[in-house]
């Protein structure tokens, strides 16, 4: 899989969820994160890690948070692999900074952060965050 196709996939997944809102006449742009985590292949099994954090804490404390997470994708193998990406939806840009203020404060979130990070090795090598609008 090319980035051309994550990227694709990823635009296309974001949008499809934003096609009942705009139909319902909102009109309102939202915000659209793309987290890109880069990882390397070592016995300290970062995909698997990374991956099971993402799902079972980070995905729960963003909606508490107000933010939703609308994909994660995985690239194993190819150029600048292994990486994960994530897209996470924000209503605006007052949205996404009361979300991030919670995740900050969130316990449980921060527990297990915090676990993730204990573990033997980095979580991952790199995360570069883009901040994305949507358009009519």
């Amino acid at each position: 899989m090319t980035r051309r196709n994550i990227l694709a996939g990823a635009a296309a997944s974001a949008f499809s969820g934003l096609g009942a809102s705009a139909a319902e006449g909102s009109g309102a742009n939202v915000f659209l994160e793309l987290k890109k985590y880069e990882l390397h292949n070592s016995p300290e099994d970062q995909a698997p890690r990374l991956t099971a954090f993402l799902g079972n804490t980070y995905a729960a404390a963003l909606t508490r948070a107000g933010g939703k997470l609308i994909g994660a994708f995985n690239n194993l193998i190819g150029m600048e692999a292994p990486y994960l990406l994530t897209v996470t939806q924000y209503d605006s840009l007052a949205a996404m900074q009361t979300a991030l203020a919670k995740l900050a404060s969130d316990a449980e979130y921060q527990h297990a952060l915090a676990g993730l990070e204990t573990d033997s090795g980095y979580p991952f090598q790199r995360l570069e965050s883009s901040l994305l609008k949507t358009f009519d």
